[in-house]
């Protein structure tokens, strides 16, 4: 608000007195513009949205793969994969993401882990 006081109030011009505070014309013209439309509350920070990771495994297959190592455990790896997977062909990594998260899995299976 004080910026957009102090160019309006300027007698060298908006351009002059922008160098003169060194603030982007742009970024001048967003505030300005968000001041018109919206007053004093349009100039107040955003509430930013949490992003979504774009590959974070969905709480639902967690809950299933835990599930089934759970009901399970006789499996061996590969059988688990073969299991859990069956007709909807979901990634194989996802599932030993999971159960080496909960259950140090690869370990079991005689992999290595990096834990």
């Amino acid at each position: 608000m004080e910026i957009i006081k102090i160019v309006e109030g300027s007698e060298l011009g908006v351009k002059p007195t922008l160098k003169e505070l060194n603030i982007h014309s742009s970024t001048f013209y967003k505030w300005y513009g968000r001041y018109h439309k919206y007053g004093f509350d349009g100039l107040a920070p955003k509430e930013r949205k949490r992003s979504k990771f774009w590959n974070k495994i969905p709480d639902k297959l967690i809950d299933k793969t835990v599930k089934v190592a759970l009901e399970r455990p006789e499996l061996s790896p590969r059988e688990f994969q073969i299991n859990i997977i069956g007709d909807n062909g979901e990634v194989l990594e996802t599932h030993n993401n999971v159960l080496d998260e909960n259950f140090n899995f690869s370990d079991m299976a005689g992999g290595n882990s990096s834990k």
